[in-house]
């Protein structure tokens, strides 16, 4: 973006060099249009303005949003055309990914040790990061331990059936609730068949042997992080949760549980087509055989 109130020079200077894209409905945010990413003279002024933080010693970027190019709204189509002749249809996700090379640009030095793949339902409670000096050589996806994350949870009660209790309370007052438990477990990395996908890290070339998260296999944005887990440990890495961090993860606000459960089944579906229905039930009975502990990961890791 190049916001007409808070950067009215360059969004003035984008418009009358044409690096806005020759159709675009009105803005849905109040940051102004977007630049268009596939004309390679907006790019590189957009790289020239990052240049300005890489040059403080800037080594990476928090990337969110950049989904404004949508097909419709409200039963209405919402008409895009880029200077390559992309529209909205294909540039629908093409232009989160268009944003993400583009900060790569003047980044190439900087070759980070583990990349942190996370949701936008999450905070960091505590010490945010791995200690990768640690990291045992096969580790796959890192978990990390929270208050709703199936079984990376730390809880102190279940139902009946065996589920998670969550609790009522939130930061800050869950702070004093968990810091005991997590105090209990210490800093180790705990083996798991399956990684949570609202947080992990991953080795960059781990992600280069096995492939990223599988949008068009499940786009219901469901499954793909078991999905992801179960390839990485078919690759002979480990999977693991590492218990020095506690991140909140807040659950259900992108589809409301009606709509988790839906897609959750579908995804179900299509993880027992590839890897067979025994193979992915016998990684989910890992799974909720720790259920039936209180504290679960705390007995686990004793066990």
């Amino acid at each position: 973006y190049a916001d007409p109130d808070a950067a009215s020079v360059n969004s003035a200077y984008a418009e009358s060099h044409g690096f806005y894209p020759p159709l675009h409905p009105p803005p849905l945010t109040d940051w102004g249009p977007l630049l268009d990413l596939t004309n390679d003279e907006a790019v590189a002024w957009w790289r020239q303005k990052l240049q300005a933080y890489t040059s403080m010693g800037i080594e990476g970027y928090k990337l969110d949003f950049a989904e404004d190019v949508i097909v419709g709204l409200n039963g209405n189509r919402l008409p895009w055309e880029f200077g390559d002749g992309s529209d909205e249809r294909t540039m629908h996700k093409g232009y989160t990914r268009a944003v993400n090379f583009g900060v790569a640009y003047g980044l190439e030095t900087f070759a980070p040790e583990l990349f942190c793949i996370l949701n936008d339902d999450v905070l960091f409670m505590g010490e945010a990061t791995p200690d990768h000096r640690q990291l045992p050589g096969d580790a796959g996806l890192v978990g990390v331990l929270s208050n709703r994350a199936g079984y990376q949870s730390l809880q102190y009660s279940f139902d009946e059936a065996g589920d998670f209790l969550y609790p009522e309370s939130e930061p800050p007052a869950a702070v004093a609730q968990y810091g005991s438990l997590v105090g209990r477990l210490g800093e180790k990395y705990l083996p798991v068949p399956l990684v949570h996908g609202f947080c992990f890290y991953v080795r960059p070339e781990v992600l280069a042997s096995v492939g990223g998260l599988d949008e068009a296999g499940f786009p219901g944005g469901y499954g793909s992080d078991f999905d992801l887990s179960l390839r990485v440990q078919n690759a002979g890495y480990r999977n693991l949760v590492w218990s020095g961090t506690l991140v909140w993860h807040y659950g259900s606000r992108s589809f409301g549980a009606g709509q988790r459960r839906i897609r959750t089944i579908g995804a179900d579906f299509v993880l027992k087509q590839r890897y067979g229905a025994a193979y992915v039930d016998a990684q989910f009975k890992t799974r909720n055989r720790m259920k039936v502990h209180t504290g679960n990961l705390i007995e686990f890791a004793r066990d």
